[in-house]
């Protein structure tokens, strides 16, 4: 009974042109974007220098850190550390009074060298071997010899394989996108079904409620599911962790078929469907914006049930992580994605009482 339910959905669904155009021209379109993307970094790469007593301009010649290396100098540690973390600049060296005394007479001395999320360890050391002869060079006396120089490095925010590409920021979002356009066919299917009196009648046979609600769940879960595995696998990002992707893209389509379900018990035809839906797809996509532009990032966004889902993909995608580092998110994604199920069918029922 429920597979009869589940393939007469999807009948309506694509009976639907609007929906069924916009899932077709989607998909093509967001791969279009994917491929079209830059798949390459800045080569330059820019430098914050941060110099205890001494005037910026008097720093920039001091500390001549070689090509390639865009050096910018701030007037506090701290404002320093704030730009490197947002991603403004690739590393970033602060060294106190004390520091530039001990490397002048040739004493140890500890660097303080900040990276940005994204930097390689390859990266790191050959920064901080440039750090290290330039200091030496141009601090010390001629007739002394170069001493060691210890580094205490510290990358800023999530470590990933190395610099990211457009395209590898923007994936994620692309997924969420998807998944948005399928909650709005979704909760346009079950009003339309609730305006025309077919769901009622539905519920007057012998099929019971919770084969209704779980032919609608496993309608819309299957078909976001089937759209976003296409674009993993045409963009190849499968490859990376195919289980653990495919368990987090399972995990999103029950957390958007929910979000779908309480969308549906609030509007009353498809043009409220269409408002509500575009007000949760804009709160939505802010995790994914702050992937895109790190800068716009902020810790409130975090508290938005998409963010476990774009920063699970992040991290798998592009850092590497194993089922270990993303555990907390999967669970935390089963969990709310399971409230919003349970929280969308009792409000539909409700309609229906």
């Amino acid at each position: 009974m429920i597979a009869a339910l589940v393939q007469k959905d999807i009948r309506l669904f694509f009976r639907n042109q609007f929906f069924a155009l916009i899932t077709a021209l989607g998909l093509v379109f967001y791969l279009l974007i994917y491929f079209l993307l830059p798949t390459e970094v800045e080569e330059t790469l820019p430098f914050a220098v941060f110099v205890a007593d001494m005037p910026a301009d008097v720093a920039l010649q001091e500390f001549p850190l070689g090509d390639g290396l865009a050096v910018s100098t701030f007037d506090s540690e701290d404002s320093l550390i704030e730009a490197v973390r947002d991603g403004d600049y690739m590393a970033g060296l602060a060294l106190s009074a004390e520091t530039i005394a001990a490397i002048s007479q040739g004493e140890p001395a500890t660097l303080n060298v900040y990276y940005a999320p994204g930097t390689p360890p390859e990266m790191r050391g050959a920064v901080d071997s440039i750090l290290g002869s330039a200091l030496n060079a141009h601090m010390l006396p001629p007739e002394a010899v170069p001493t060691g120089i210890d580094r205490v490095t510290e990358v800023l925010g999530l470590q990933t394989d190395g610099p990211l590409s457009m395209r590898d920021r923007v994936l994620p979002s692309l997924v969420l996108l998807i998944l948005a356009v399928e909650v709005m066919g979704l909760a346009t299917l079950i009003v339309e079904e609730i305006e025309h009196g077919t769901a009622q009648a539905i519920l007057t046979t012998p099929l019971g409620t919770y084969q209704f609600f779980a032919s609608k769940a496993i309608m819309g879960i299957g078909l976001a599911f089937v759209q976003v595995f296409f674009i993993s696998l045409v963009s190849a990002v499968i490859l990376a962790a195919p289980l653990l992707i495919t368990l987090t893209l399972l995990l999103g389509c029950l957390l958007i078929t929910g979000f779908g379900f309480i969308i549906a018990a609030v509007a009353r035809d498809m043009m409220s469907v269409m408002a509500w839906g575009m007000m949760g797809l804009i709160i939505l996509t802010l995790p994914s914006l702050a992937i895109v532009f790190p800068t716009i990032g902020s810790g409130w966004m975090d508290y938005i049930p998409s963010h476990y889902l774009i920063d699970t993909l992040h991290r798998v995608i592009n850092a590497g992580a194993s089922w270990g580092d993303v555990t907390t998110n999967l669970l935390t994604l089963l969990v709310i994605g399971s409230g919003t199920l349970v929280i969308g069918s009792a409000a539909l029922w409700r309609r229906f009482v």
